[in-house]
């Protein structure tokens, strides 16, 4: 491993490959030079050149990995601290952080997309607009969400009820008023025929 500085940012990078005898600044070799203005990582006959600074330490790709975990610790972390709000902590366990077998595989999918993408297509980290996008969309979701739970409190649990207790109610109001008014608007008396004939499976709910 040998260490070289960029031109361009100052910053220093670690130039991965057998180390060799020092280049002259002025005349670099092709494959050196191809590194540099590359701004990521690029095989050559002589094994991988990559520059880590310029990617790691690069505005748009750390900005979005930081999005990422924000959202993560965020979402789970709101989502119990509302869970011990409404239904108070002797009936909140820490399945209400709402973490999984399941979905730690899927975290972990997607932080090896991140870490491919940063590798093999370092140019799609710098289109902000698209982490932008995706950053508008988690907190419109968020609002939805947490809009939905505030509304139906006690009757919102993290876990599906397949029995009755005192204090579920039918939500009708708020958010939840929507789901029925869009469904009939958009199929009409089809949707009427369908809700007569299929049971809700809530008790006491036809």
């Amino acid at each position: 491993m040998i260490w070289a500085k960029s031109r361009q940012n100052g910053m220093r990078a670690r130039v991965y490959g057998r180390a060799r005898a020092p280049i002259s600044r002025r005349n670099p070799s092709p494959s050196v030079a191809s590194a540099r203005a590359g701004g990521g990582i690029r095989v050559f006959p002589w094994g991988w050149k990559v520059e880590m600074a310029e990617i790691f330490l690069g505005y748009a790709a750390i900005r979005q990995l930081s999005q990422f975990f924000a959202a993560l610790v965020f979402f789970h972390a709101s989502e119990y601290a509302l869970a011990i709000a409404i239904h108070g902590r002797s009936d909140v366990s820490v399945s209400s952080l709402l973490i999984s077998k399941q979905y730690i595989v899927a975290m972990s999918c997607a932080l090896l997309e991140y870490v491919i993408e940063i590798f093999l297509f370092p140019e799609l980290k710098e289109y902000m607009w698209i982490s932008n996008f995706g950053l508008v969309m988690v907190i419109v979701g968020e609002l939805i969400r947490k809009g939905a739970v505030l509304t139906a409190r006690h009757a919102f649990t993290h876990t599906i009820r397949t029995y009755h207790e005192d204090n579920h109610e039918l939500i009708t109001h708020g958010i939840y008023r929507y789901e029925e008014f869009f469904l009939r608007q958009f199929f009409g008396s089809q949707y009427d025929e369908y809700a007569e004939q299929v049971p809700s499976g809530l008790p006491f709910v036809k």
